[in-house]
């Protein structure tokens, strides 16, 4: 299409330069008289005037400019449209990165979404599991109680213990804890009787129970209560057996005793004691730890709560920042397209203007990236240096007119001796060149060549005298 361009350019300056002439030889002619022989035109028709001839051909001209310009308009708008193209084909491998970009760190954040969703469980199930405590908890009836209840029995015992010197003192010991057992049975002693009565009793209240069945609540305790009634089963016998071996170890006790034995496991006695306290201070640590962090806690939730529109500001900010970091990031891929882009049509309007001066098709001038000028020929490049003077001075000029076309808005140009080194095919083909430019509004030639005196409009020679 620029290449049509330029044939359409070309041929309408043609035109428009034969029909400036003409109309100059029209505005000569006097009377139908030819301006040379000073006689009527031989080659007209009868009743047909020089005037009404020449009419007749500025006629053609006129339309087949018209028809050049309207193709000219036809082929600028395609070649806009496909420069168009080919900046949005430009744009769209960066859109693609970006693309590739946003579907790895879709991908990332999707990772990040999984493994956050499994904490998120974890932390349900942490919940749960602390509801359930609090549950079992509470059913304990306030285990702390009867912990500090048997706290208090095993410092009684301790002191019983410290209190024992020799063996009257542990038999009397043994015979105090025998007795102690004796006492715990006869808690039991009534249990059949009891039984008894408390079955006469479920009896009386089964319409009670009834009640009590309906109520779904309390309902669920029942197998807590039987529970606790099959541990108090197991306690029993575990008494009777602890009770059996108390009474074998008293009656075996005075001819089984070891004093030694009984040293060391009174050392032993003082040694998880002294454990026992420090487990204990330990545990109420723990506890008040525990306070300190719940305490925490909820200071970090209100602090999370006040930054929820700092959070948000910060999202609003990052989301401007990629924004701008996308932006700078295109500009900056930008910038080596556009001058790829215009040394690469420089280049075009550059080799079809060293092909028209050089006369010769089958040379391509080159114009790289890095702005050096080669010269291609059968297949081999030749580079500016090792060009003659003339087919540097072709080049060169080649190349100035394509970047005075492609990048200025300049209007005028001057020529200073273009035709130095030159044989005379190239200085004509040059000049010729040179007259059909139409990108300018006025062209200078200073040279000491006549070659330009039949292609330029006005003629200025100084000489010296």
């Amino acid at each position: 299409l620029e290449k049509e361009e330029v044939e359409l350019i070309n041929s309408l300056a043609v035109l428009k330069t034969n029909l400036e002439r003409d109309e100059r030889f029209q505005s000569e002619i006097k009377d139908g008289l030819c301006p040379i022989l000073t006689q009527k035109c031989l080659n007209l028709e009868p009743n047909e005037s020089l005037e009404d001839f020449l009419s007749d051909q500025f006629a053609d001209t006129r339309a087949k400019i018209s028809d050049f310009e309207k193709r000219r308009e036809i082929v600028s708008h395609e070649i806009q449209s496909q420069r168009e193209v080919q900046r949005l084909m430009t744009a769209l491998e960066t859109y693609e990165n970006r693309e590739k970009e946003i579907l790895k760190e879709a991908e990332e954040l999707k990772d990040k979404k999984s493994v956050l969703e499994k904490e998120r469980q974890q932390l349900c199930e942490f919940e749960q599991q602390f509801t359930d405590l609090e549950g079992r908890l509470k059913m304990l009836a306030d285990p702390s109680a009867r912990i500090r209840i048997l706290e208090r029995e095993l410092t009684r015992e301790s002191d019983i213990r410290e209190g024992l010197g020799d063996i009257e003192s542990n038999l009397e010991r043994v015979e105090s804890e025998r007795k102690l057992l004796e006492e715990q049975m006869d808690e039991f002693r009534d249990f059949d009787r009891n039984w008894t009565s408390l079955t006469a009793e479920r009896v009386a209240t089964a319409a009670a129970h009834r009640i009590f069945i309906a109520n779904e609540a309390e309902a669920a305790l029942i197998q807590t209560r039987k529970q606790e009634l099959d541990a108090s089963r197991d306690r029993i016998i575990a008494a009777a057996s602890a009770i059996k071996a108390a009474e074998e170890t008293l009656n075996n006790s005075g001819g089984n005793y070891d004093s030694g034995q009984h040293k060391l496991e009174k050392d032993q006695l003082l040694v998880a004691e002294r454990s026992f306290a420090e487990r204990q201070a330990t545990f109420e640590a723990a506890n008040h730890r525990k306070e300190q962090l719940a305490a925490e806690l909820g200071h970090f939730a209100e602090i999370r709560k006040s930054m929820q529109g700092e959070f948000q500001e910060k999202e609003r900010l990052e989301t401007v920042a990629e924004t701008t970091a996308f932006i700078r990031d295109t500009l900056k891929e930008a910038a080596p397209r556009v001058a790829r882009n215009y040394v690469y049509h420089v280049s075009l309007e550059a080799n079809l203007m060293f092909r028209e001066i050089t006369g010769n098709a089958e040379q391509t001038l080159k114009w790289g990236e890095d702005y050096a000028i080669m010269l291609e020929e059968d297949g081999y490049e030749r580079p500016f240096q090792s060009l003659s003077g003339g087919e540097q001075m072709a080049a060169a000029l080649s190349v100035r007119l394509a970047l005075l076309k492609q990048l200025t808005d300049i209007r005028i140009a001057f020529f200073d001796e273009p035709t130095t080194n030159m044989d005379a095919e190239r200085r004509e083909n040059l000049a010729m060149q040179i007259s059909r430019i139409t990108h300018f509004d006025q062209l200078f030639v200073i040279s000491h060549d006549d070659t330009f005196d039949s292609y330029v409009d006005n003629v200025i020679e100084i000489g010296r005298e």
